[in-house]
């Protein structure tokens, strides 16, 4: 593959990064949503069970660690959504006009 050129970067669609990187804004958000829900509604739930029996510690970690994972997932997808706007951003600011599409 060859190198990439400032005559690439001026001729750039921008517009299927931008609708990628609002994508990801939306999927974060969703899943900052779901983190809450798992921590407020499962995670206190099981905290506040009467675990019995050999697998009442398994389940309650199982329960916190499936949360965690959550929260890790959603941290992540901000990243990521960062990442795509951020350079979607400064491309645009690079040379393309407001609706994507190189100047």
């Amino acid at each position: 593959m060859g190198g990439f050129s400032y005559s690439d970067l001026m001729a750039l669609d921008l517009a299927k990064l931008g609708t990628a990187a609002s994508d990801w804004v939306t999927m974060a958000g969703a899943l900052a949503e779901l983190a809450i829900d798992v921590r407020d509604g499962l995670t206190k739930k099981s905290d506040g069970a009467r675990w019995k029996g050999v697998n009442a510690g398994v389940t309650k970690e199982f329960v916190r660690k499936t949360a965690k994972d959550f929260t890790d997932l959603q941290a992540e997808a901000e990243s990521i959504a960062n990442v795509l706007t951020d350079a979607h951003a400064e491309l645009s600011e690079a040379g393309a006009d407001p609706h994507g599409r190189s100047a």
